[in-house]
């Protein structure tokens, strides 16, 4: 039993894509296998998204709610689509992070989502301040930030670059684009 049982964590710590230490890379396979993410939208009386929640599952227990209600002033272009989850590691620690969808917002397209990053210490979620008002982020996995380029008018855009200090995601490179470049 105990050779079984041993052979199955070292067979996890070979597939493990992370390269982590074992303990690590044991816990964010199974922390990912066992659990199920279901999404509800709350309405207002205008039929405007007012809240998304998600709902973590684990072996059919609900193990963790995600809110949030982080919204702009208006109805995103897209309503059908917010509140669709990515699994990402967004603070590059080797465990999946929640990201999820809010919408497209403004005739630029500007697309906005909020997360949540995994605490190991305290074995559940934890949301990511500002992760809403960051314009159509994109984890970058090679250079570990989160990118933003974003229109901010017809004819300029905007970089945004954010990196994780002491656990907290700040912006480090800011730089306009203009489109005659």
């Amino acid at each position: 039993m105990k050779k079984t049982i041993l052979m199955a964590v070292m067979i996890l710590v070979a597939c493990s894509t992370f390269g982590q230490r074992a303990k690590k890379a044991a816990t964010a396979a199974v922390r990912q296998s066992n659990e199920t993410l279901t999404v509800s939208l709350a309405h207002d009386d205008d039929d405007a998204i007012t809240k998304v929640t998600v709902v973590v599952m684990r072996d059919g227990d609900v193990f963790q709610y995600l809110e949030t209600t982080e919204w702009l002033e208006a109805m995103p272009n897209n309503p059908t689509e917010v509140g669709a989850i990515s699994r990402h590691d967004i603070n590059f620690d080797g465990y999946p992070d929640i990201q999820v969808y809010l919408g497209q917002y403004s005739n630029l397209g500007l697309d906005f989502y909020d997360a949540w990053v995994w605490n190991p210490r305290h074995q559940s979620y934890v949301r990511v301040d500002k992760y809403h008002e960051i314009p159509c982020a994109e984890v970058n996995t090679k250079k570990k930030c989160i990118e933003s380029t974003a229109a901010v008018s017809f004819s300029k855009s905007c970089y945004l670059r954010y990196d994780w200090k002491k656990g907290e995601l700040v912006l480090t490179k800011r730089e306009e684009l203009s489109g005659e470049e």
